[in-house]
């Protein structure tokens, strides 16, 4: 399994109890290439909260901290089995993950500045043919 409970993970009744805000369980259905993806929330901490695929393929972790500075993290970890180029008719397991960070003073920035900053980024990564995000995964600078 790729999540390990830790001592502050809390079960989800806790979390429906609790006045704690939290992003929807399960996350409404995300659409990517024609292929659809059900998260539901298989941990949650004071800062942090671990969605994944009931096949336990792709995990979401959304995760705040607040010190000198406030950083936001979502991730998304995908694993698969896939084959071996080098040895025919043997498999290995492999994985990816990808981010995405919000960096902001405590003070200074209001949510909705920081906001249109991660839109912006978004935008860029979406525009172009082919899209600059793919661009950039296959090694343009």
């Amino acid at each position: 399994m790729w999540y390990k409970h830790h001592s502050r993970i809390r079960s989800v009744r806790e979390l429906r109890e609790s006045s704690t805000l939290a992003l929807p369980d399960p996350i409404p259905t995300l659409t990517v290439n024609a292929i659809t993806y059900d998260f539901a929330r298989v941990g949650f901490g004071d800062s942090k909260s671990v969605y994944q695929t009931a096949n336990g393929l792709d995990r979401l972790t959304i995760e705040h901290s607040q010190k000198a500075r406030n950083r936001h993290v979502v991730r998304l970890d995908r694993k698969a089995t896939v084959a071996d180029p080098l040895t025919t008719g043997n498999n290995f397991e492999t994985s990816f993950s990808v981010y995405t960070v919000i960096d902001m003073p405590r003070v200074g920035f209001s949510a909705a500045t920081v906001d249109y900053g991660r839109q912006l980024l978004e935008a860029f990564h979406v525009a172009g043919s082919p899209d600059y995000g793919l661009r950039v995964i296959q090694g343009e600078i």
